[in-house]
């Protein structure tokens, strides 16, 4: 009998916590954009400004590392023990 690993869900959840994130990161690169097309006389470096940059730096880079870790926990899971036919047992 082998005993099942947290390894899955956990993946999962930290994959799922990637997302948040990145997307707000990609919404702050459309608000970057946006910000680029007006005029120069409309443009302002205040706080906003530099709070947008950082979450379009750091979003999308955040994003990539929990998807990276979430990809290292699964890799590491240990799925030979695991039969999914063998009751109502999951890998967790």
């Amino acid at each position: 009998m082998s005993i099942p690993s947290k390894g899955t869900p956990g993946c999962v959840l930290i994959g799922l916590l990637a997302f948040p994130p990145a997307g707000l990161g990609a919404y702050a690169w459309w608000g970057l954009a946006k910000w680029w097309q007006l005029p120069v006389s409309d443009r302002h470096l205040d706080d906003r400004f530099w709070t947008v940059s950082a979450i379009a730096l750091l979003g999308p880079l955040l994003g990539l590392a929990l998807l990276m870790l979430a990809r290292r926990i699964y890799r590491n899971t240990d799925f030979r023990g695991y039969d999914p036919l063998d009751g109502p047992r999951i890998k967790w």
